[in-house]
């Protein structure tokens, strides 16, 4: 058997429904309960309290809401009488409205009390916008509300509700429907300068809460960063990498927090330990290795640059004495081979002195000139041409290979090499340039052998260039010269060894100092983190606590999501927004004579309480045009009507003001639309021509007889009900119309007038300001009123116009007692104090007035 699925009919079915959830945060059910109550219109100091809940994580059960019987919907209710016993406002009490169950209308001007009256049915019914209801603040004492409403329940029995504004939207009478000024909140949204979205059925709830969820994630957003500003400054430089990620991250870590907490208190003995320690450090620093370290580097320095000198001094003595020893070894090469050239020159010894530079310059010139005049003649002299004989022809021939005889060539080079390497040899310079440093620590080591050895060293250096000096210019190949050098060298590395040890012994003792300096600040850092602590605990405190409010706010705002609202609006806005809804609008705009707009349906994307289905309005006539105040107050009317025939509701409807901001020609057209209406209808207004529609309608009459004896036929039966203020403190008197007339009100001023002893000449003036307001009506107008302010066009009383009474006497006479009535007690002024109306002055206007109407 398939289940009876009930189709929701309105969004706060569906709110209330999400409200009721078991999962639903007490919260959020007060946030949907309020913007439900408010239609959107939640207070600050609700929304504070909301807030409140929240952040508090309240645990305050908040009442499950009531849903509307959707059954009882499509079950005739009828009211038939309110009752307003005491304490609303300054309503007078035991004032009683009987409703007629077709139409009643509550007519009075603002400040009557009228909308009193309204608000005791509206928190009754549960109607759109929770209303305020204050009690008189005129008395001293404020008075309980007590009221009764009596209905006929759908099964036909009569039924009775006591209500004393403890609660609203009282089973089963929240299923009557409500129209006033609040069903506007959030219906209609301008998109552009020719379309207006519509919101039917309250749908608009649904993007209000999740805009106000985003008011409340902004401000938990701000309250967090608030609490993080207010941290104090925390020195992290103070303590232990651990502690330093923790505050940087300013995310509390709970073991390190109770580890924090716990050296708060502080000894001074952990002082004590701290000099200790400090003053161990500063012993231990004292010793300045790092400069010893430094001075053997510089001793190494030197003994190494000494060291390279030795040995490139050696180099050089070694590479110049083989270089002496080949050239002396080529030059005696030579002058061997030239005495071997001059013996095959022997015939040349002949001639003398054949060694000297003269003749061997002779000769080459000679044998230059042979070649350069090209003589080949080998038997005559080359110079006279004579012939010559064998003697001089050997001549010649030895002068031939003298001059091809490159033995002198070799023997003049070597010359001059012999004598280049002299003077390089003079050119080198010798200087150790022995530092004090060396100096100094030999002296210190008592080493003075090796002292005076290297001091002597550049002297044996220069020794060895003269010895090297006179090789060259002796030519001598065999000589004794020796560096001994050897021990210097050894000595010097045993120098650098020994610094090097020194050095490695020293950095060996820094490691150690190094790990002991060490091994004291670690011991003395957490009782320097503990002294920082303890004194500054009262920062460290402050901090947790606003660290563990901004983390309590970060957990909160996860807690608030729109995805719920969004996709129950998606489900809202897809059932409720129907094709047949559109066209039902549509039908009310025009009876009600809109027919320049139209509606139609759009589709939009889902997000944040706005959904897949939209319905707009569009004008016909100018498209650049936005709806007027009245336009808007009529599109809600028409939605309104139209959202109750889908709903096909037949229970009673309540109108408060519908034709603000309305022209005549629409307020007309309403009033005619409302008529044809099957509910019963409770209007309330303080529209003289909205009222005129109904009198004049042929669809209903206006009954005389509002305890169920009207007879007339003529359409709907409309109780009509005058709603009169007698002073400020004494409103919402209700007054029948068949009752509001100048001899009603003349008769009830006398009823308090015989009361002994006589009190109630506030409202006898009122009664009688009342009874002068009617006889203007009913004698001077004859009961006529001015065809532009009604709606009887068609229907001029032109005989009735003759016998309008236009005396001046009569007019000045009235005017003087309506102001003596109105100056003397309406107003609580002196002239009420000093110049109050007595009894008999009642009694002799009263008199006047009964004369005017025989």
């Amino acid at each position: 058997m398939e289940e009876n699925i009930v189709m929701k009919q309105h969004s706060k079915e569906y709110l209330i429904e999400l409200a009721n959830n078991n999962g639903t945060p007490d919260w959020l059910r007060l946030l949907i309960s309020k913007a439900i109550e408010t239609n959107g219109d939640v207070s600050l100091a609700d929304m504070t309290t909301i807030y409140s809940m929240l952040k508090n994580e309240d645990c305050t059960k908040i009442p499950l809401l009531t849903i509307t019987s959707t059954e009882m919907e499509h079950n005739k209710i009828l009211l038939k009488e309110l009752i307003h016993h005491k304490g609303v406002c300054a309503l007078k009490e035991e004032q009683k409205i009987h409703f007629s169950n077709e139409i009643t209308i509550l007519y009075g001007l603002n400040g009557t009390g009228k909308s009193s009256y309204f608000k005791i049915l509206n928190e009754i019914v549960g109607g759109n916008q929770k209303k305020e209801i204050k009690g008189n603040i005129y008395k001293d004492i404020a008075t309980q509300v007590d009221t009764e409403i009596n209905f006929i329940e759908p099964n036909g029995n009569e039924n009775i509700i006591h209500w004393y504004n403890q609660s609203r939207s009282i089973a089963p009478l929240n299923c009557i429907r409500v129209f006033d000024s609040s069903y506007l909140n959030g219906l209609l949204n301008k998109r552009s300068t020719d379309e207006t979205l519509v919101n039917p059925y309250g749908l608009h709830l649904f993007s209000y809460i999740s805009e106000k969820l985003d008011e409340l994630k902004q401000k938990i957003e701000i309250e967090r960063i608030n609490e993080l500003s207010q941290q104090p400054n925390i020195d992290i430089t103070h303590l232990n990498e651990r502690y330093k990620e923790m505050f940087s991250s300013k995310k509390i870590n709970e073991r390190y927090k109770c580890d924090i907490e716990k050296l708060y208190v502080y000894s001074n003995e952990i002082d004590n330990i701290i000099e200790e320690k400090v003053r161990t450090i500063k012993d231990i620093e004292q010793v300045n290795l790092e400069d010893k370290i430094q001075l053997e580097k510089i001793n190494i320095e030197n003994f190494t640059q000494l060291k390279k000198k030795v040995h490139d001094y050696n180099n050089w003595v070694i590479q110049s004495l083989s270089e002496i020893k080949d050239l002396i070894y080529s030059l005696q090469f030579y002058k061997y081979e030239s005495i071997k050239v001059k013996d095959k020159l022997s015939i040349l010894n002949e001639i003398g002195n054949t060694d000297s530079d003269s003749w061997k310059a002779f000769i080459k010139a000679g044998n230059k000139y042979l070649i350069d005049s090209s003589f080949h003649d080998e038997d005559r002299c080359p110079y006279c041409r004579q012939l010559l004989d064998k003697n001089a022809l050997n001549i010649i021939k030895a002068y031939g290979i003298f001059i091809n005889d490159d033995t002198e060539k070799m023997l003049s080079s070597l010359k001059l090499k012999i004598n280049n390497q002299k003077i390089k040899i003079n050119g080198f310079s010798v200087n150790l340039s022995i530092s004090e440093n060396i100096k100094n620590i030999l002296i210190h080591n008592e080493d003075d052998n090796f002292l005076y050895m290297i001091e002597n060293l550049e002297m044996h250096y220069n020794s060895i260039k003269q010895m090297m000096l006179h090789l060259l210019d002796k030519n001598a190949i065999d000589c004794n010269i020796y560096l001994h050098t050897e021990n210097v060298v050894e000595k010097l590395e045993g120098y650098i060894t020994n610094s090097e040890n020194i050095i490695k012994g020293y950095q060996s003792d820094r490691e150690k100092r190094n790990e002991r300096i060490s091994k004291l600040k670690d011991e003395i850092a957490p009782l320097q983190e503990h002294k920082y602590i303890s004194e500054h605990k009262d920062d460290f405190f402050k901090w947790f606590t606003h660290c563990s409010m901004a983390e309590k706010l970060i957990k909160i705002e996860k807690k608030i999501n729109t995805k719920n609202i969004s996709d129950l609006a998606n489900k809202a806005y897809n059932e409720l927004i129907t094709d047949n809804l559109r066209l039902k609008f549509e039908e009310e705009l025009i009876k009600i004579g809109f027919s320049n707009l139209k509606v139609v349906l759009e589709s939009a994307g889902t997000k944040k309480g706005n959904s897949s289905m939209k319905m707009k309005l569009e004008r016909f006539d100018d498209v650049t045009a936005v709806l007027s105040e009245g336009e808007q107050k009529g599109v809600g009317l028409a939605l309104f009507i139209a959202e109750a025939k889908m709903q096909q509701t037949s229970n009673p409807i309540i109108f408060d003001d519908p034709v603000n901001s309305l022209d005549h020609r629409i307020a007309a057209q309403l009033a005619e639309r409302l008529l044809s209406l099957d509910n019963q209808l409770i209007i309330f207004t303080h529209n003289k021509l909205f009222l005129d529609a109904f009198e004049c309608s042929n669809d209903a009459h206006i009954c005389k007889n509002m305890n169920g004896g009207c007879n007339k036929n003529k359409g709907k039966h409309i109780f009509l009900y005058h709603v009169l203020s007698e002073s400020k403190m004494l409103k919402g008197i209700i007054t029948p119309k068949n009752e509001d007339s100048s001899q009603s009100y003349i008769n009830e001023a006398k009823k308090k007038l015989q009361k002994s002893p006589f009190t109630e000449s506030l409202e006898v003036s009122a009664n009688l300001r009342y009874a002068i307001e009617r006889i203007i009506d009913e004698v001077v107008f004859n009961h006529q009123i001015p065809t532009k302010m009604s709606n009887k066009n068609s229907r001029i009383s032109w005989d009735d116009l003759i016998k309008m009474n236009n005396d001046p006497i009569l007019i000045n006479k009235l005017k003087s007692y309506h102001s003596r009535l109105s100056g003397g007690c309406l107003h609580n002024g002196a002239e009420e104090g000093e110049n109050s109306i007595e009894k008999e002055e009642f009694e002799n206007i009263i008199n006047y007035l009964e004369s005017i109407l025989r």
